[in-house]
């Protein structure tokens, strides 16, 4: 396994994990607005999360279409289904639509570090 695709899968389970753990049990960080910190946080782990699945994709070259928006689509996907699963599966967290906002945003910027960077 390339070491792209072993880190694109670790930081999907990262992601799945603290997604769907009690929020009694996700590490807090006080910083100024603590809504802004939670949407900072979403915005950077989903732009991680595209960069590292956009690298993959161009690297394997399995897909005929751009890898990089595909990596933008899956991202998006994947963040909007973790907030669904949170609604469905965690009594203790819920479906916050600023959340999937914040997602985009991130993988977005992904998008854009992708095209400057790589």
């Amino acid at each position: 396994m390339g070491k792209k695709l072993f880190a694109a899968i670790i930081w999907t389970i990262a992601i799945a994990v603290l997604s769907l753990m009690p929020s009694s049990s996700v590490p807090s960080i006080s910083w100024g607005s603590g809504l802004a910190l939670d949407k900072i946080v979403h915005i950077l782990i989903y732009a991680i999360y595209t960069i590292l699945l956009g690298r993959y994709l161009k690297e394997v070259k399995l897909i005929k279409w751009n890898d990089y928006a595909v990596a933008v689509v899956f991202s998006i996907l994947f963040g909007s289904l973790m907030e669904v699963m949170q609604y469905y599966l965690s009594p203790s967290r819920f479906f916050d639509i600023l959340d999937i906002i914040a997602n985009i945003i991130g993988s977005l910027l992904g998008l854009i570090i992708l095209k400057i960077k790589f």
